[in-house]
């Protein structure tokens, strides 16, 4: 009788200790994330993009559900910066902001080039002063625009109020050169292509990197900092899982055809 009572008990202690394992690991994490493609956006009331791509990818290996909200930007970093069990989607790797939240992993590079069309190979750049030779399309508005101004390429630059018309110009051989991260280009150049004609549309892979402008940072998940430590480590275990088996990769290289 005791013997049953024990073996009763002790299946009880396993059960118990399971549900408490599996209410730990599938503790409620809040995913967020704001309009940022191609990293995340909504398509046909669906949120897509490559960092929401990796997110399903994690989110599968640890054998959860779901639900990603989008947020203006502002509300989302509030969101996670004050807030337990959140994770934040795509947010870029600052020095300022290094102590504040869990670091998962880096979806993306984030790395700023001089974009030619492979067919120009008249043109040769090898320091940044050989820019100023040619010229250079970029959008009103956008840090790098500035920068490039600051850095004595005024009369190089031609500021253009939407990064189609940039693509146009590129083409047609009024500009030499256009700026941007390789991903988010790529993503541009699709939805370009999706209402220009037919004489109009080029692919991504008609262009080559002429000079690297800036890098630094990423673009990464994150999780606010009182998330506990136990949560943090299983996400970061399925991101690096993920990683390691090709999964990011894969998803990146969709997107850059």
């Amino acid at each position: 009788m005791k013997c049953n009572w024990l073996r009763i008990m002790m299946a009880l202690g396993l059960i118990l200790s399971i549900l408490s394992f599996q209410v730990a690991y599938a503790q409620v994490v809040k995913v967020a994330t704001a309009d940022f493609p191609p990293y995340s956006y909504r398509d046909n009331n669906q949120q897509v993009g490559i960092g929401t791509e990796i997110i399903r990818a994690i989110y599968k290996e640890l054998n959860l559900e779901l639900k990603v909200t989008q947020y203006p930007w502002k509300r989302a970093y509030m969101t996670v910066s004050e807030e337990q069990n959140v994770l934040l989607y795509p947010m870029a790797r600052r020095p300022k902001r290094e102590n504040l939240f869990h670091w998962i992993g880096k979806i993306a590079p984030r790395e700023i080039y001089f974009f030619k069309l492979k067919l120009r190979q008249d043109i040769k750049i090898k320091t940044f002063d050989d820019i100023k030779k040619y010229k250079v399309a970029v959008v009103r508005g956008y840090s790098s625009t500035q920068d490039l101004i600051n850095k004595g390429l005024k009369k190089s630059v031609y500021e253009v109020a939407h990064e189609h018309q940039a693509f146009l110009m590129l083409k047609a051989g009024r500009v030499d050169l256009i700026l941007n991260d390789d991903l988010v280009l790529a993503y541009g150049i699709q939805n370009f292509n999706k209402t220009a004609s037919a004489f109009d549309r080029f692919s991504f892979s008609s262009l080559e990197k002429a000079f690297l402008l800036s890098t630094g940072g990423g673009r990464y998940i994150v999780m606010s900092k009182s998330t506990s430590e136990d949560v943090v480590k299983k996400y970061k275990n399925a991101f690096k899982k993920i990683e390691k088996n090709g999964v990011i990769q894969k998803i990146i290289s969709k997107y850059l055809k």
